[in-house]
């Protein structure tokens, strides 16, 4: 049983992964060609960028898929020079 929420994940993953690129991050807005794209994981130059996403367990992940190709062509867009998502709950993502 799901025992956590969006925000945890994101809090432990962000400890983790600041600890492990020794980089601090931010919850923070993008401009990308002139949409604003909130992100979970932002380095103070920029040069990292990422995104958390906590799915719960569905039979038909289509919905899910979709988000993710949006984040990911959202990703490819900005100039950053490490880009990443982290999955939590649903192993089948």
């Amino acid at each position: 049983m799901n025992t956590i929420d969006h925000k945890i994940f994101q809090e432990m993953t962000k400890k983790v992964i600041e600890k492990m690129w020794n980089v601090k991050f931010i919850e923070k807005q993008i401009n990308i060609g002139g949409l604003k794209k909130k992100f979970d994981y932002v380095s103070e130059d920029g040069n990292f960028i990422g995104d958390a996403k906590y799915y719960k367990s569905l039979k038909t992940p289509s919905a899910k898929l979709s988000t993710i190709a949006e984040y990911v062509w959202l990703l490819e867009k900005t100039n950053a020079g490490k880009k990443f998502l982290i999955f939590g709950n649903d192993i089948d993502i």
